[in-house]
């Protein structure tokens, strides 16, 4: 590579100098305010309705990424639009919970009432007069009663975050199928007129062409507005449950008793919040296609019917003998999903206990152990993934080939059965009506799979979201704002505590020779302070064992609050019956806190 020839008064030099100029700027730190601040209205709540469909109110992102694209730099995260309050995690979360609280509510009531004579019945046979019996065949009853109705859906949870939206798409799917049934009728029109115009009879309006043709192009434009404004309210819901489901099944794996933590583990949690959250955000799009398919195929039907007539009919007898091919493929899947679910929640509570443990694994060289259990569940879930791939394969390949054989069939019928020639206008329009037929016949089945999937991801999250939960004294469910947002819960305060692994005043006897660690005085007598900053909200998720620990109040000998005296100098330990602070949580220097 040559370099640049040299001018006259260094022309070299300037060049490079230039060239260390513009890479300096474009290096140089942007000093402009941040575009958007927490009081940021964001430009979606502020946009109008023709924004809101043509979605200009993404422009100022993209102007902010033309002009740092001017300077050599990329978007930042302080650059992208701020988030409507209704997208955040925060409000999700209470919307979902507050809806999950109302169908339970709902739904105990309706079990406490269907069976209120079957309660009486129940008890009046079990004690026969006896009260003690009859109180505690009462209180069995009732315990039955709710366990039953906490066996409730999440529907109406998700309605109460996304039922708006969700409601409005809905509105906004029927407009679009509305327009797609005008395509095949004003193209026939369309064609007709042309038809006419070449047969030499003379047109009763000359404009007619043209503003069919205008109708045509409006019809068309708007169906590709509004299928723009339905995605983007489907997946916003979808997204929406989501973080739903996410974030209740996380605030409910801090308030889960003891009974029911002890049979819920990491690795299940994990799969709630990421495999099953997943598989309901799949379906939410497909919502509105359960209904809007056998729309759409019985308006074509009747589009098909006004074209050709009868032989329309011949193609309907081929959909329906296909329709039961279809289901026993989607009970196929249906069995394959849950049953791939326990090969799936297998495989992760494995892999998280190895990592959890992954010292253990090492000390005792379990690798290959761990490697061959979670290897075989992988192989087994992978097996029912081939079966599933192999049968979506089958089904869309299927139900594609579908609406060319109906057309076949039901063309061959209109000609040999009605004798009548088969015209342009007709011909073309009957095919765009089979060509628009394919689509629900296509994602008709999918979203039955999905909805499939979604329903045992949601019975698995419901039946998560209805264990037993701690509550206080009162009876009252402790909340993240405490039992019943009545002061701060969920935390502990220590202030002014000096605490020892040991007595310092009980010398050590079994110390091992050449220890040189002295656990006593190791602090060398410092004293930490723990207030109330020091706490910790995320114990939920893990479990631990509580060490002894003897306390100091100020004067060099007291005992931790809850432990006797005598259990003190006997060396007797304390083991809390529930844990409260993670094993992860403090992390204690030898001899100090």
């Amino acid at each position: 590579r040559l370099p640049p020839p040299p001018t006259k008064g260094g022309g070299t030099a300037a060049f490079r100098d230039e060239e260390a100029a513009a890479a300096a700027a474009a290096a140089a730190p942007d000093d402009e305010p941040p575009r958007w601040t927490s009081d940021s209205i964001p430009p979606e709540m502020s946009a109008n309705p023709l924004s809101f469909v043509f979605f200009s109110w993404v422009k100022p992102l993209f102007d902010r990424a033309q002009e740092l694209h001017g300077k050599g730099r990329a978007l930042e995260q302080d650059d992208l639009l701020p988030l409507p309050d209704f997208d955040k995690g925060v409000a999700v979360g209470e919307h979902f919970e507050r809806g999950w609280r109302d169908d339970v509510e709902r739904k105990a009531a309706e079990e406490r009432k269907r069976t209120e004579d079957e309660v009486a019945g129940v008890v009046k046979k079990k004690t026969r007069g006896d009260a003690k019996r009859e109180k505690r065949a009462r209180d069995l009853t009732s315990k039955q009663i709710e366990a039953r109705a906490d066996a409730v859906h999440l529907r109406r949870g998700l309605l109460r975050v996304m039922g708006r939206r969700l409601a409005i798409a809905g509105i906004i799917k029927l407009f679009n199928t509305c327009l797609q049934f005008s395509f095949p009728l004003i193209l026939n029109a369309v064609l007709a007129f042309i038809e006419q115009s070449q047969f030499g009879d003379e047109p009763v309006d000359r404009n007619r062409g043209y503003w069919l043709s205008a109708v045509l192009f409006f019809a068309m434009a708007s169906k590709a507005a509004t299928e723009n404004v339905y995605f983007h309210l489907v997946y916003r819901c979808g997204y929406q449950s989501r973080v739903a489901v996410s974030t209740a099944v996380y605030a409910k794996s801090l308030r889960l008793a003891s009974s029911d933590r002890q049979g819920t583990t990491l690795g299940e949690l994990v799969n709630l919040m990421q495999v099953d959250a997943t598989k309901i955000e799949m379906f939410v799009p497909q919502t509105h296609v359960l209904w809007d398919g056998m729309l759409q195929i019985v308006g074509y039907m009747v589009i098909l019917y006004t074209l050709i007539g009868w032989p329309c009919f011949t193609g309907l007898v081929v959909m329906i003998l296909a329709g039961p091919v279809q289901g026993k493929i989607m009970g196929k899947l249906f069995g394959m999903n849950r049953a791939m679910v326990k090969h799936t929640d297998s495989r992760v509570k494995t892999t998280n206990e190895a990592l959890q443990g992954i010292r253990c694994v090492k000390m005792y060289t379990w690798e290959s152990s761990f490697d061959r259990a979670v290897s075989s569940s992988r192989e087994d879930e992978l097996g029912y993934l081939e079966r599933a791939a192999y049968l979506r394969g089958f089904s869309r390949a299927y139900m594609g080939a579908l609406p060319g054989i109906v057309a076949v069939v039901s063309f061959v019928a209109y000609a040999y059965g009605t004798g009548r020639p088969v015209e342009a206008s007709t011909l073309f329009a009957a095919l765009v009506a089979f060509d628009q037929l394919r689509f629900p016949l296509l994602f008709y089945p999918m979203a039955l799979a999905q909805w499939a999937q979604a329903r045992v991801s949601a019975g698995r999250v419901a039946a998560f979201l209805g264990m037993a939960e701690v509550h206080d004294a009162d009876g009252r469910y402790v909340r993240d704002g405490g039992a019943e947002d009545e002061g701060e819960g969920g935390e502990i305060r220590v202030e002014h505590a000096t605490v020892y692994w040991s007595d310092p005043a009980v010398p050590i006897s079994n110390q091992k020779e050449g220890a040189a660690l002295d656990a006593a005085g190791a602090s060398g007598g410092k004293t930490k302070k723990m207030d109330g900053s020091s706490r910790s909200r995320s114990s939920g998720l893990g479990k631990s064992s509580a060490h002894t620990a003897d306390e100091d109040d100020g004067s060099g000998g007291g005992a931790a609050p809850g432990i006797n005296k005598s259990d003190e100098e006997e060396g007797s330990s304390v083991v809390l019956p529930s844990p409260i602070l993670s094993d992860v949580t403090l992390r204690v220097a030898p001899g100090e806190l």
